[in-house]
């Protein structure tokens, strides 16, 4: 499982070469957001071989302490937005 926090903002950035893309320059940014990314936790898939893998598996015990650990990291954010992958 991974969880990773990166803010968008329109200060400038200490690297430039971490420029927001898909805007012009001089463009503004409507209003600064942070935007988390979080990879699911390890399933029973995760930790089979691959040809003892099943459709929608569980989730392994490593992913379910997994998911408790995030839960805790991020029980503090109001989220306006969430997407998520099929």
């Amino acid at each position: 499982m991974y969880l990773m926090s990166v803010r968008v903002d329109d200060a400038p950035a200490a690297d430039p070469s971490t420029t927001v893309t898909g805007r012009l320059p001089g463009e503004r940014l409507p209003d600064p957001m942070e935007l988390y990314i979080i990879r699911h936790a390890e399933s029973e898939n995760n930790a089979r071989p691959q040809e003892e893998r099943t459709d929608d598996p569980s989730l392994s015990a490593l992913g379910y302490r997994q998911a408790e650990y995030l839960v805790n990291r991020i029980r503090h954010l109001r989220p306006t937005r969430i997407f998520v992958s099929p």
